[in-house]
């Protein structure tokens, strides 16, 4: 669910950036920065890479959730889990185009200053997530260092987005249960 609901943003981005400025192919990806024998993967030379550098659930929620039926019945299922993720945008441009890296990151930062907040209602999501929410992360140079050296990558112009409430909810239902009734009669 992560893939299909990343694409679907990065979808958009590039349908803005073709409108925007006019261009016919992609120019946000999403791949990792370094592959993992250290090179640069063949597919990220003069793109914007979108990574993903953190996956994090939020808040505690009960696991072993269930819904009210009809007649009494309860449904047992999972609850649906919110994620937190953190997708870093890289302009992965080589040195004779710095301007060009700059210009295209300030393109995606525009483009989440238009639209930050993506439902079904508004975009191709998948209606298993209820809403993706994208605002930018409040990162020290510390942890920006941390998170390039990690990455195993030198730095490069980027800005890493906070992506609050991913909703996965599940299709199934592991069963069902009767109520309870009649208990006041017996305790006094």
């Amino acid at each position: 669910m992560i893939y299909e609901s990343l694409s679907v943003v990065l979808n958009e981005i590039n349908e803005h950036l073709g409108a925007r400025i006019g261009l016919f192919e992609d120019r946000v990806v999403l791949s990792a920065l370094i592959n993992p024998d250290g090179s640069i993967p063949i597919g990220n030379e003069n793109k914007v890479v979108a990574t993903i550098v953190n996956v994090a659930r939020e808040g505690i929620i009960n696991q072993s959730g269930g819904g009210g039926g009809l007649g009494g019945a309860f449904s047992h299922g999972k609850v649906p889990i919110k994620l937190n993720l953190y997708v870093m945008f890289t302009s992965s441009f080589d040195d004779s185009n710095y301007e060009e890296s700059l210009k295209f990151l300030s393109h995606i930062l525009s483009f989440f200053q238009y639209k930050n907040v993506f439902t079904p209602q508004n975009s191709d999501l998948d209606h298993r997530v209820r809403q993706l929410h994208f605002e930018i992360a409040k990162l020290s140079f510390h942890e920006l260092s941390n998170i390039w050296a990690y990455l195993g990558a030198k730095y490069a112009p980027s800005v890493v987005y906070l992506v609050r409430y991913i909703h996965f909810e599940e299709d199934y239902v592991d069963g069902t249960s009767s109520s309870i009734s009649g208990l006041g009669s017996i305790v006094k």
